[in-house]
């Protein structure tokens, strides 16, 4: 039984590590076609070409952190039609605000016949299919293991909506640990319809 249970573990993790190898063989090879010779030894090369890109994505990262600069950027990309919605996203003040501060619950809320867990990212004030009067609704992204940045978006109801307590990086842990680091909520701070 014990040799059994091995077994599965082994074959379970055998297959998340080759996922996880099988995606850094294609980032590598992918960052290989921007590869800078520094020298012909491609042992050197490796190390001072992922020293340059990791420099290059902290000097984007302060560069978006200038207020100035981005909204140099949004007013400069403001007409092109995709371009826009892109960069819109990517430099609007208030989504950053929102993600660095935290403020983004988690919530729990059945989905196609399960219980769910995602972020929530906006409300809105939408009529009830089926009836004339309208209800409080949330705007839920629902992480998709194991890569957590990515997802969907849900609506659900405001009321049927159970906050958790926990914030967005709790669920993105979560999610992409498969579920195994699952930092158990604290049921005094469970609310239903409203932040605890």
């Amino acid at each position: 039984m014990k040799i059994w249970k091995t077994f599965k573990a082994g074959l379970i993790w055998s297959g998340v590590i080759a996922i996880l190898v099988s995606f850094i063989i294609w980032a590598l090879s992918l960052l290989s076609n921007f590869v800078i010779s520094f020298s012909d030894a491609k042992i050197i090369n490796l190390p001072l070409n992922l020293a340059v890109y990791a420099l290059g994505i902290l000097f984007i990262g302060w560069l978006i952190g200038k207020p100035k600069l981005r909204q140099f950027f949004l007013k400069l990309f403001s007409k092109i039609p995709l371009v826009s919605v892109v960069i819109d996203f990517f430099l609007n003040q208030d989504y950053i605000d929102k993600v660095t501060s935290g403020n983004v619950p988690e919530v729990i809320f059945d989905y196609a016949g399960q219980k769910a867990i995602g972020m929530v990212v906006n409300e809105a004030y939408l009529p009830n299919p089926g009836r004339e009067a309208y209800e409080d609704y949330l705007l839920v992204i629902q992480p998709t293991t194991p890569f957590a940045p990515t997802g969907f978006l849900t609506l659900v109801r405001k009321k049927d909506a159970l906050y958790t307590g926990r914030t967005f990086k709790d669920t993105m842990v979560t999610t992409a640990s498969f579920g195994f680091n699952f930092r158990q909520p604290d049921q005094k701070n469970f609310k239903f319809g409203s932040p605890a």
